[in-house]
């Protein structure tokens, strides 16, 4: 799920935003959670395959990136279309995302 909140992130936080993080984005935005620590780019793209075929079952047909490389972004296109479309992805799970502040960096006291 977390890996669907953040691929939905952008157009959560600007519906006019049409550029979607891509596996390694995702994998970076979610590393400083303990649960998805060492969560890789491969890892990234088979919850993404997961979610868009065995659960949520879209058929990409003959669409561009359909074969599987995800090279278009057309998988991902969808998969966030349809969270968003039908609620599953809301802008109150947002706040299962780390934030997004960088850290400030303490001075050594001296």
């Amino acid at each position: 799920f977390l890996v669907l909140v953040a691929l939905c992130e952008p157009r959560l936080r600007d519906p006019s935003d049409s550029a979607l993080p891509g596996a390694g984005d995702i994998a970076e935005r979610l590393g400083p959670l303990e649960s998805c620590r060492g969560l890789t780019r491969s890892a990234v793209n088979y919850h993404i395959d997961y979610l868009a075929f065995a659960k949520l079952r879209l058929d990409l047909g003959d669409e561009p990136g359909a074969d599987g490389n995800g090279r278009t972004g057309a998988k991902r296109a969808r998969l966030a279309s349809l969270a968003l479309r039908f609620g599953l992805v809301r802008e109150e799970h947002l706040a299962l995302l780390p934030s997004r502040r960088r850290p400030v960096p303490q001075g050594s006291g001296a």
